[in-house]
């Protein structure tokens, strides 16, 4: 004879898979509050982003602004539901736009592009901001070497100075850089590339942007299109601040085919910020004929009163930059059962 408890195979079914059904609610709440987060971040970084272009007043006429806010998540399988904080980030690049009659000025220093960090941004006590440079001015004279790409031709070709003039079709345009082709053509260059000091490969290159030039002097009197140039002004991101082509891992920089960026030099916010985590929760019980309250309390401080600090780290040109933040949050929940 078989006996089928069908109640006590209802129970375990409850247990096995209610356990994990909530697990699974559990996720899908800590998900949707995190990307809730991130879309609002990101939001919110395009439009500081906008605002800055706008009002940069420098050539370029762009902005690129990185985010970090420090969010608390709750977790359902928490008993207090306190969860733990999490640092989240956005960042966002804006061209407002970009006129060839703009000049920089080598010797203003604020006409640079530069990048910010923004952190915590909407808790005004914690807000702290820090700007970077992402480039500074160089130049290269009338017989350096350099190289770049021509009609034709995808790789970098070395360039011959005598092949290279002034282009300023007006007085009152401003002086480019333009290589004589065969068969009277010209071609405006806007970029050049240099190798490294102690390349060994010959694909390897760095490029730079063209910001300015000048004729040999003294200017004629007719006007500089045409004429030999003496200089070249550039961009130089590896003389800036933060230099914005160390701030990708894996990024190739001199188009060797082979990783330059690596965790000991990547640029910008770092990844392994330091989280100090102090938790305390407590539960209380009381029980009196008829009635039940209890009492649930957390907060992100240890026995001391001393708050959860997170440190924030930046690596620039100069060194690691420490960023120190604390997070306070209390919650206290009252219930009461009457029975």
């Amino acid at each position: 004879m078989v006996y089928f408890n069908k109640k006590a195979q209802t129970l375990t079914e409850l247990a096995t898979f209610g356990s994990i059904l909530l697990l699974v609610l559990s996720f899908l709440i800590s998900y949707g509050v995190r990307y809730n987060y991130q879309q609002d971040m990101q939001m919110a970084a395009f439009r500081r982003a906008l605002s800055e272009a706008h009002a940069s007043g420098r050539p370029d006429a762009s902005a690129s602004v990185v985010m970090v806010e420090d969010k608390h998540i709750p977790d359902p399988r928490d008993m207090f539901g306190a969860g733990s904080v999490v640092s989240m980030q956005a960042g966002a690049e804006v061209a407002w736009g970009n006129t060839m009659q703009d000049q920089y000025d080598i010797s203003n220093e604020s006409l640079l592009p530069r990048v910010k960090y923004v952190f915590n941004d909407k808790d005004v006590a914690k807000r702290v901001e820090r700007e970077y440079t992402t480039a500074g001015y160089g130049f290269i004279a009338n017989g350096t070497e350099f190289y770049a790409i021509l009609p034709g031709n995808n790789e970098p070709e070395l360039i011959s100075w005598s092949n290279v003039k002034c282009y300023q079709p007006t007085p009152d345009s401003p002086k480019q850089a333009m290589v004589l082709l065969p068969d009277n053509e010209k071609e405006v260059i806007t970029e050049v590339y240099l190798k490294p000091a102690g390349a060994g490969s010959a694909k390897k290159f760095i490029k730079y942007q063209i910001i300015g030039v000048e004729t040999i002097p003294p200017v004629p009197p007719d006007g500089s299109d045409g004429k030999p140039i003496d200089w070249i002004s550039l961009l130089r991101p590896d003389f800036g601040g933060i230099n914005p082509n160390y701030m990708q891992l894996n990024s190739d920089v001199d188009r060797d085919g082979i990783p330059d960026v690596t965790q000991d030099n990547v640029q910008g916010v770092l990844l392994d910020s330091e989280q100090k985590i102090k938790r305390r929760g407590t539960l209380t019980i009381e029980e009196t004929p008829g009635t039940s309250a209890s009492t649930a309390a957390y907060s992100f401080k240890d026995k001391a009163g001393n708050p959860t600090t997170i440190i924030h780290k930046i690596r620039s040109s100069s060194g690691v930059e420490n960023i120190s933040s604390p997070f306070e949050r209390n919650r206290v929940s009252e219930w009461k059962i009457t029975k």
